[in-house]
């Protein structure tokens, strides 16, 4: 079977600024063009490098993936990725991620090539590795594996602060050479999102400055990415149609003649392959039929927003206000001509808020099921039982749904985030006599000092709560919160600090910080 090596460069443009800035289009990619096939509108499951990289690795849209970002845990038990699905199919599998936030959210389910082969200046407290040094580090590793079995491969590099990057990513394909990997493997060149163009004014010093963050922009600028695949015994070529970067792990698949739909969890992919595409096949209809989803933020965070591509339109909502926009991409590339009111559009507009309503039926679906298994197990008819949600308000309608048909009795009360900083006078509403409850369920999503303020506040006027679930509706103890949620971040990064132990005081430190800044 043929290898299978995966190169992302973080924050890399398809078009240059002219260097404006350090986010253009690396250079380098001009080379490929010879070997590789070249898509020239891939669109990025979402503008944030987590949620685009579990969306590449799953094949499934991102914000389906996760409810929170701070809280997010890969769950094998839903979402299959690509790594695990070949490690059992005898590959071996290694991974490489020069941010260490990269590690921590993703490194913690791909197998991170070991300490042992690492460059002798990285260690795990680094926020950031150089990519020369990732080379180092790749370079030690595939010299002295063992080509037995054949090879997963994800290497996630930076463009950011790398003036030599086309020289990084040029070294990185003469490592892949020089060790025979080259003729025999499948290669992937990508990004996970672009970045905005310097003309409208987000640079990253007025992002920081005011306090936005590029994941919360939907331009092509900031969604498109360079993707250029390599198969043995493929001819290259352009390919102008739009594609997804949930396509990416499909297609590795279908040419490892394994079905895409080994993907598939507890829900259906995304994705497709694009094998007939890069052969000329498959094309028709495509762009009336095929509808491309880019999102910021989980599907349970606040300043949601969701862009739907199809064909030459792309379709944008607001989830917390309910505002939209419609683009023409073809007549109006920069995008600075809003649609959604022009009636000469109104067919557009109803097919594309169709199909996101379609998708946001089936999202509600998928979290309403796995909310309700989750909670079976909590739940008892014959208790009368307080759920409190502290979670953002678009989860108290879903959480809601998800209880009713377990608990159906007089003794159930519901109560969401901001029906509960009330406590007292909700709970008091009958004869002025407190409600006695046999369990107390409290789900939440908000800092340790927050939700310690609301605890002590809380059990002074009702009682003591029995059950404490995070966002992910796993149970954490009760007895302390801010030592509890410590102690959950830390077990999910255990291979890191079994491997460097003294991690442990960089994150002590970086908690101390957030507790400062939050105080002060």
């Amino acid at each position: 079977m043929y290898n299978v090596i995966w190169i992302v460069t973080d924050s890399a443009r398809t078009f240059s600024t002219g260097g404006l800035d350090d986010r253009d289009r690396p250079a380098f990619y001009d080379q490929l063009n010879q070997d590789f096939s070249w898509f020239r509108q891939a669109v990025t499951s979402a503008p944030s490098s987590v949620m685009s990289g579990a969306a590449m690795l799953t094949g499934v849209n991102s914000y389906n993936i996760g409810r929170n970002y701070n809280d997010f845990r890969y769950d094998k038990n839903h979402f299959i990725h690509i790594g695990h699905l070949l490690e059992g199919l005898g590959y071996e599998t290694a991974s490489l991620f020069v941010a260490r936030e990269l590690r921590e959210k993703l490194g913690t389910f791909i197998t991170q090539i070991p300490k042992k082969y690492w460059s002798s200046a990285l260690s795990h407290r680094q926020k950031k590795w150089s990519n020369e040094e990732a080379n180092i580090t790749l370079d030690n590793f595939l010299s002295k594996r063992s080509q037995a079995k054949p090879l997963f491969l994800f290497f996630w590099n930076d463009i950011r602060k790398d003036s030599s990057i086309s020289n990084n990513l040029a070294e990185t394909l003469s490592i892949i050479k020089s060790y025979g990997y080259y003729e025999n493997s499948i290669i992937i060149f990508c990004s996970d999102h672009g970045y905005p163009h310097p003309r409208r004014g987000f640079t990253p010093e007025y992002v920081k400055r005011v306090g936005l963050t590029h994941d919360l922009l939907l331009g092509d600028d900031n969604i498109l990415v360079p993707l250029y695949i390599k198969v043995p015994g493929r001819k290259p070529n352009a390919i102008e149609i739009p594609v997804a970067t949930v396509d990416i792990a499909p297609t590795i698949l279908d040419f490892l003649s394994i079905d895409p739909q080994e993907l598939s969890g507890t829900m259906k992919i995304n994705g497709m392959s694009l094998k007939k595409i890069m052969a000329g096949d498959g094309l028709q209809n495509y762009d009336s039929e095929r509808y491309i989803r880019t999102d910021c933020r989980f599907f349970g965070q606040e300043g949601r927003k969701t862009a739907i591509r199809s064909g030459c339109y792309k379709y944008v909502v607001h989830h917390d206000d309910g505002s939209e926009e419609l683009f023409d991409l073809k007549n109006d590339p920069d995008e600075d001509n809003n649609l959604i009111f022009n009636k000469n559009y109104l067919e557009v507009v109803n097919k594309l808020r169709r199909h996101f309503q379609l998708e946001e039926e089936s999202a509600f679906e998928f979290q309403l099921g796995y909310i309700a298994n989750k909670l079976k197990k909590k739940l008892d008819p014959k208790d009368t039982t307080l759920l409190i949600s502290r979670l953002p308000e678009q989860f108290d309608q879903i959480l809601y749904a998800a209880v009713e048909d377990i608990s159906r009795n007089d003794g159930f009360t519901f109560l969401d985030k901001k029906s509960s900083e009330d406590i007292e006078q909700k709970l008091l509403q009958k004869e002025n006599k407190k409600f006695k409850f046999d369990k107390i369920i409290v789900v939440q999503d908000c800092s340790i000092l927050d939700e310690l303020r609301w605890r002590t506040r809380f059990e002074t006027y009702v009682g003591k709560i029995n059950i404490l679930l995070d966002i992910n509706f796993k149970e954490v103890e009760t007895v302390d919160l801010g030592v509890a949620k410590i102690f959950k971040a830390g077990w999910s990064r255990k291979e890191i600090i079994k491997d460097e132990p003294l991690i442990i005081f960089t994150y002590f430190l970086s908690l101390l910080r957030r507790i400062f800044k939050r105080i002060f």
